[in-house]
């Protein structure tokens, strides 16, 4: 079988796993995720209530490589509304449409659990993220802060 540079996106559901694939994908952010003094309550939340899913590539020598991630909640069963909490590439799979894959499916499991829309916050001076945001539907609900906005998508 050839595994050579194959990418799958998996569900991921060891607490240590999701901890190490997203201290590798960390440098992404502009504000560091594990500096944070309350990143732990974040990671646990994450951990517990969140959907994680990873994209691998495999390849026959070095195995199974993490290339990026996204973490949602699909529990908000009154209002209907998922919320991507953190989504991040590293930089060198960047522009392989490998958030585009996690972004589809993030859309796709949202809808199979009941929910309306899919909504997310980001910083304004991360302008790629926004066009990335907006090319896959995601209009600026509103200004959350001086530094960031909601973007919101309906499914």
């Amino acid at each position: 079988m050839n595994v050579k540079n194959e990418i799958k996106v998996l569900a991921v559901y060891d607490r240590d796993e999701k901890e190490n694939i997203m201290r590798k994908c960390d440098h992404a952010f502009s504000t560091i995720f594990f500096g944070q003094k309350s990143w732990i309550d974040t990671f646990e939340k994450i951990d517990q209530k969140a959907e994680f899913y990873c994209a691998y590539k495999f390849d026959e020598k070095a195995g199974k490589m993490p290339l990026g991630y996204i973490a949602f909640y699909v529990n908000d069963c009154e209002k209907k509304i998922a919320y991507i909490t953190m989504i991040s590439i590293l930089g060198n799979a960047q522009r392989q449409h490998i958030g585009s894959k996690l972004m589809k499916l993030c859309l796709e499991r949202s809808k199979e659990c009941g929910m309306k829309a899919v909504r997310l916050e980001v910083k304004k001076e991360n302008r790629n993220a926004i066009l990335f945001y907006e090319y896959w539907g995601y209009e600026i609900e509103c200004e959350k802060s001086y530094e960031s906005v909601y973007m919101i998508k309906e499914i």
